[in-house]
């Protein structure tokens, strides 16, 4: 499924992802404009992941700015191990 707009999931993470899983959904996201967005590319607190499948990832010649790519199967890996618990992630998936 692709997305129009930035899906974001802003997460403080301190706590939450210590606190085990949380489901959210679909409404519960906040959404951030594309605007938005660009006033935060250079925020060393935000973390931008893209969750599209890897080939869909690779082909791609739209990627946002100092964006990541992560597997979104393993998110309990990459979310709980991997990035500082104070950053922000933004998760896009378009």
């Amino acid at each position: 499924m692709k997305c129009r707009m930035y899906a974001v999931l802003l997460l403080a993470i301190i706590g939450v992802v210590a606190a085990g899983p949380v489901e959210v959904s679909a409404q519960d996201v906040p959404r951030l404009s594309k605007e938005l967005l660009k006033e935060e590319l250079e925020n060393p607190d935000v973390v931008i992941i893209d969750v599209r499948s890897k080939s869909q990832w690779e082909a791609s010649e739209w990627k946002i700015t100092n964006s990541v790519w992560e597997d979104p199967n393993e998110f309990e890996s990459w979310a709980n191990f991997k990035y500082a618990r104070t950053k922000i992630f933004v998760l896009s998936c378009a």
